[in-house]
């Protein structure tokens, strides 16, 4: 079996933050009233299965009753996966979040230096948003936001290049 759909639900509830955790720290697996729809299943063979369904009802009829609500989780989720997951109270200490936001602001810089020189690496670009898409329809989550950072240096590392140039005359700049 596959959790996409408890993924989409953790993103995509009106208890959501669109991250990892409730507004209070706690994990967002469960809501007090899918936990006892999915505690009176009988246990069988397919009880997965009828738990995920469970979760695509919850999840669908949360996106078609309350299309607003729903897409306001989709542009903070996608901010979210452009910065930090801001449910998730590690990733608020500054040890993290200080490189993180300065990693984010290179980032923004070395790709509009790019798309300035119309030198973009269009599959570096489409990764990313194929993965932003994917990643914010779903939930964030901090492990998700660390490993398109991987993507993000090669950016990053042009917007510095540039700046380095700035400063010492005669440096050459790609």
């Amino acid at each position: 079996t596959t959790n996409f759909w408890l993924n989409a639900w953790r993103g995509n509830n009106p208890a959501s933050t669109g991250g990892a955790f409730k507004s209070e720290g706690g994990s967002n697996w469960l809501t007090p009233g899918i936990e006892r729809e999915i505690r009176a299943l009988p246990a069988s063979c397919d009880y997965e299965l009828r738990v995920m369904d469970i979760y695509r009802e919850r999840t669908l009829a949360f996106i078609t009753e309350q299309p607003g609500h729903a897409l306001s989780l989709l542009l903070r989720k996608t901010a979210m996966f452009l910065t930090i997951d801001w449910s998730d109270a590690r990733a608020r200490h500054p040890l993290f979040l200080w490189p993180q936001l300065a990693l984010m602001a290179f980032t923004l810089a070395g790709a509009w230096l790019l798309a300035r020189q119309r030198r973009l690496p269009w599959p570096l670009v489409f990764t990313v948003l194929v993965t932003m898409l994917s990643v914010s329809a779903l939930h964030v989550e901090t492990r998700y936001v660390l490993h398109m950072g991987m993507l993000y240096i090669v950016f990053a590392a042009v917007a510095v290049e540039a700046a380095l140039a700035r400063w010492k005359p005669g440096r050459v700049s790609t």
